[in-house]
């Protein structure tokens, strides 16, 4: 059983977005085991640290900011010594269950815009990514390119053997796992040896 005191010294610290919370614990009274006593009453920093982390890194991933962090954790502590703030206890006693309790859930992650152009010239066609994600980074490409080929590259190339048009679809995953979708007709022209293939060779595809 221990009692943990915190208050914002610079003993530790949690960083988000370059912005940081410092979180730390004046002191911690726990009892352990001797050899000459059935227990001891031990004070320090050491143990009391990670718990003030823990409670850190858990708000963090609830998605507030390094200052949020710090005002939570301070608002929802348990007040010890004298009213508010104090030299020896700090903001008092940090209190997870109460830190955490009301929290919202943090907003949806918005799937990415899918987006990408294309250029053809005898059947080979190009596709660029145009795909964007309002907040985080496209991390992943799945295409199909309307006639049973697939590529999972960024900006691939893709050679048709018949002529026609196209559906090509771009998937595009972001950091958070979310997914877009963007749907193109693509009209592709082959030359005439290629098109006496028609219906037998398989489609090729290259990426870049």
């Amino acid at each position: 059983m221990c009692q943990l005191m915190a208050s914002p010294s610079r003993s530790g610290s949690v960083a988000r977005n370059s912005a940081s919370a410092d979180l730390a614990a004046l002191a911690i009274a726990s009892t352990c085991f001797s050899s000459d006593v059935d227990y001891c009453l031990k004070a320090g920093t050491s143990m009391a640290t990670p718990q003030a982390a823990g409670l850190g890194a858990l708000l963090y991933a609830m998605g507030l900011s390094g200052a949020e962090v710090l005002e939570r954790m301070e608002s929802t502590a348990d007040d010890l010594g004298d009213p508010g703030m104090d030299d020896r206890f700090g903001h008092g006693r940090i209190n997870v269950w109460r830190a955490i309790n009301d929290l919202p859930a943090p907003p949806p992650n918005p799937p990415p815009a899918a987006d990408f152009s294309h250029s053809c010239s005898g059947g080979d066609c190009a596709f660029t990514d145009l795909s964007s994600d309002s907040n985080g980074t496209v991390v992943g490409w799945s295409w199909t390119f309307g006639d049973g080929g697939t590529s999972s590259a960024q900006n691939p190339t893709h050679a048709y053997v018949c002529g026609g048009t196209y559906a090509v679809t771009l998937r595009a995953t972001d950091d958070g796992g979310a997914i877009g979708t963007a749907t193109r007709s693509v009209s592709v022209s082959v030359p005439a040896v290629r098109t006496s293939a028609c219906g037998s060779a398989l489609p090729t595809t290259s990426s870049s």
